[in-house]
């Protein structure tokens, strides 16, 4: 049995316009935002009837490639991002290998010691800003003073051996300055029963 081959029947002429038009955005002759001929205007370029131009319009509509905005006309749309593909499962090691943080916690320990960094995972200041020279003399004269407190931890009171000359010193820094003839702790005297009544009365 002999079987003719029929030729495939041609596209709508809406299609094919919607095709060609369809080309012009993938090639970015038609960039998104641009607006579109007019139907009239279209109707008379590519020598078609007004409905042609309408169903191509539609049809593009429908695919996503314009959007009609009201008494303006058609726009080239956004072309959204492809859908990103899924990542391929990971294939596991053939043998197992050792994890943990030894390695990395001396890395760490010997870039903060490495001068060539920037410290951020500290505020310290330059050695330069703290007055280096007076605390050597001061660490120096304690030494001499106590050498045994060299040897152990301070604790957070200070010394022991006047406690009560830190806060008089620190009362006497905001506190202000008494009268020669007022005693310490700058209060007055009470007044005598007997002042009081010897007083000549006005």
């Amino acid at each position: 049995m002999i079987q003719t081959l029929t030729a495939p029947a041609a596209a709508p002429l809406y299609v094919e316009l919607a095709r060609s038009l369809e080309q012009l955005i993938d090639q970015g002759t038609l960039r998104p935002g641009h607006r579109l001929p007019s139907v009239r205007r279209m109707s008379l370029q590519r020598d078609v009837s007004i409905s042609t131009v309408l169903q191509a319009y539609t049809l593009l509509e429908n695919r996503g490639c314009v959007e009609a905005r009201p008494q303006s006309g058609y726009y080239v749309r956004p072309r959204l991002p492809s859908e990103a593909l899924e990542p391929r499962m990971a294939k596991p090691m053939a043998k197992a290998s050792h994890v943990g943080v030894n390695d990395l916690t001396a890395e760490v320990l010997m870039l903060a010691a490495d001068p060539s960094y920037v410290p951020f995972g500290a505020a310290c200041p330059h050695h330069s800003l703290f007055p280096t020279k007076k605390l050597a003399r001061i660490l120096a004269a304690v030494g001499r003073n106590d050498p045994a407190l060299l040897g152990r931890y301070a604790t957070a009171c200070g010394s022991s051996s006047s406690p009560s000359a830190a806060p008089r010193r620190s009362i006497s820094r905001f506190a202000p300055s008494p009268s020669p003839a007022t005693p310490w702790p700058w209060r007055r005297p009470p007044t005598s029963v007997s002042s009081k009544l010897s007083r000549p009365s006005t």
